[in-house]
């Protein structure tokens, strides 16, 4: 797999049609993994052997494709829309005669936003407590230091002469007024009116 994926980055620093074809690949790879759409595997399974008789192969493998093309032209269509309308750079036409130029728009570079912070892998497992899929207190630090390699990353920026931001445990203020503490992430998993958490 890793073989794949170092191909991919290559024919992405190639000529121009490899690098189409790689960024193609890469999009696309890079959506099947994401956490998001993991999550609707189960989902996809679920569709697919919950028919009233068994699926043949060729069958199973026909619902599963038109799901995925369906994913990936929503995908796209989302993207496309937000580009043209200038949402996906910060510029917001509210329709009124208002706009506004958000300085805080969708990028993938800016900001440290890349950094593997540690503080996401613990809000995360804080969530999968807060909603019993984990029967005990992980050890979250622990974890999060396995998950998130901010020692590769920060090797990695250090070849391409990189200045990143570093690592950040400082507390997330969410739009709601919930505050995040990552050294704390028991009290916030417990903190919810609304949860599940086991032991």
């Amino acid at each position: 797999m890793e073989t794949f994926f170092i191909t991919i980055n290559d024919w992405m620093t190639g000529t121009m049609a490899f690098a189409v074809l790689g960024s193609f690949l890469w999009g696309m790879v890079s959506v099947l993994f994401s956490p998001c759409h993991l999550a609707s595997i189960p989902l996809v399974v679920a569709y697919v052997a919950g028919q009233e008789k068994a699926l043949q192969p060729r069958q199973a493998a026909h619902y599963a494709i038109l799901f995925t093309a369906g994913l990936f032209i929503t995908i796209a269509a989302i993207g496309i829309v937000c580009a043209l309308l200038g949402r996906m750079l910060g510029d917001y036409d509210f329709g009124d005669g208002r706009t506004k130029k958000d300085p805080y728009y969708m990028n993938f570079h800016d900001r440290n936003c890349n950094y593997p912070q540690a503080k996401y892998a613990i809000w995360f497992m804080s969530q999968y407590r807060r909603w019993g899929m984990l029967d005990e207190a992980p050890d979250y630090a622990g974890i999060a230091k396995k998950v998130m390699r901010g020692d590769l990353y920060e090797e990695a920026m250090k070849e391409i002469g990189y200045v990143h931001g570093g690592p950040s445990m400082e507390p997330e203020k969410f739009f709601d007024g919930a505050v995040f503490d990552p050294s704390k992430p028991e009290e916030f998993a417990r903190g919810f009116a609304v949860g599940s958490v086991k032991g």
